[in-house]
Formats: C-alpha cells, structure tokens, sequence
C-alpha cells in the first residue's frame, strides 16, 4: 500500500504543471478535439488509444471529456452519476479503476472538479442540450416519415427481396423492413431464410413458424395471445432491423448491432 501511494504521489509531481477545469475537459470528447480525455480520481487521463470504448457511439462515450469516477466505479452510465464525486462509493472498486486506468492510460493532468452547484448547472445545460438535439431527431423523422408514404412496394417487388438477393426484406402488417443487416437470421441457410421477400404477420403471431401457409399478413382467427406475441415480435424486429423502405421511423439499427 504504501509503494502504491509513493508511486501515485510522484506521478502526481510530474503531471502537477497541468490542470484541467471540466469546461476544459470537455473539449477533449473525441467530437469537439479528436483526443479523447476522462479524468477519474482528480486525474485526467489520455484515453484516445481505448477510442473503440470511448470514441462517438461507442459503449462508453458519454466518460469521454468529463469527471467520470462515480460513474465507473458504480458503474453507471446515467448522467447524474457522471461526475467525480466519491462520496458512497466502495473503496476497492474506487482503487480497481485507479490502478486500471493508470496502467493502461497515460496522466496528463489533474482536474479542477465543478463544485457542486457547477455540476448542477452543467448537467441541466447538457440536458437541455439533449432535449434539443432529441426534438430535432424526432422533426427530422416525421419529415422523413412523410416522404415515405409517398413509397410502396408491390408484392412482386417484395419477393424479388428474398434469402438469394444481396438486400433481404420483410412485410410485417403493411410495412416493408430491410433485413439485411440480419442475414444471419434471414439469409440463405438461415432459420428464417423463408421469411425474407414474403408477409410474415401471421408466421410470427403464431411464434415464428416458418410453414409457407402463415406466411400472410391475413390475422383472422388468431387469438388474443397470439396478437401479443405478434405485437412483441414486431417490436423486436424494429429494433434489430435497418429503416424500412416504406417508413424509416418504424425500424432502426442499433449502434450495437
């Protein structure tokens, strides 16, 4: 323990002639500057080298350019973790991620922590920032929306779309979706490779049955449990599949997948 603090400390001489304050910080977020920084413990480190963690759309961009310590050590991702406050925190998993991020990090400074009525401000600033940024999404599907009623797929053209062609769709209750992305589920040798260019409502209200004849989009006479499954399948498949061609706002690809 004590070598452990005499490291810490002279590593701390070294990069002492730097100190960042958390408005500083945020330029370093991989968008704003192409470095990415995080600062944990009072320590801000260069993470740029771990940018498939941290870098824009990955699993833990929201660290990137800010105080993070509660945030990792929990670990939560909500913003109201998202700062470096301790206060609550086990030890040894504070410690874990010390030593974590100094073997693997280079220090590059010390931080200036928001007191807590900056943190306050900030982090209504940045909710306000999403809201915005969540109203344009949501002004830019209906747009999107819009011009895609004017687009219909006939039957034929929908069957040209099957397990054998380079883009596999589906029709699940009128709407058109692009499969592609899922070709392991729907491509050629595929559990359901018969459900790419074909209306597949009744296929998975019946809990993914593959049999040609409820390959329909005709509901009549299933029951209520039935309409559920086929409700939670739909749901399911909107959010694993590519925009559709009739309605973009209808599907969506994660960035995980």
């Amino acid at each position: 323990m004590l070598r452990r603090i005499a490291c810490y400390a002279l590593l701390a001489l070294c990069v002492a002639e730097k100190r960042f304050t958390e408005d500083e910080l945020e330029a370093f977020d991989g968008v704003t500057r192409p470095e990415i920084f995080l600062a944990y413990g009072g320590d801000v480190y260069d993470v740029t080298s771990g940018a498939h963690f941290y870098g824009p759309g990955m699993a833990y961009a929201k660290f990137a350019g800010r105080a993070c310590t509660r945030g990792v050590a929990l670990p939560s991702l909500d913003d109201d973790d998202i700062h470096d406050g301790a206060a609550g925190l086990d030890p040894a998993a504070v410690d874990k991620w010390r030593d974590h991020y100094r073997t693997k990090y280079p220090v590059v400074g010390a931080l200036i922590a928001d007191t807590v009525e900056q943190r306050g401000a900030r982090l209504a600033r940045r909710r306000a920032a999403a809201e915005a940024a969540e109203a344009v999404r949501l002004a830019a599907a209906e747009a999107a929306a819009e011009a895609a009623k004017e687009r219909t797929v006939s039957l034929a053209e929908l069957a040209a779309h099957d397990a054998s062609n380079a883009e596999l769709w589906l029709c699940i209750s009128g709407y058109v979706f692009d499969v592609t992305k899922s070709r392991y589920l729907y491509g050629a040798g595929s559990p359901r490779s018969s459900f790419a260019g074909a209306c597949v409502g009744r296929a998975l209200a019946r809990g993914g049955t593959p049999r040609a004849e409820d390959h329909t989009d005709n509901l009549a006479g299933l029951d209520t449990a039935d309409l559920a499954r086929l409700n939670e399948r739909t749901t399911y498949c909107l959010l694993y599949t590519s925009p559709s061609p009739r309605d973009a706002t209808l599907s969506r690809m994660p960035s995980s997948a």
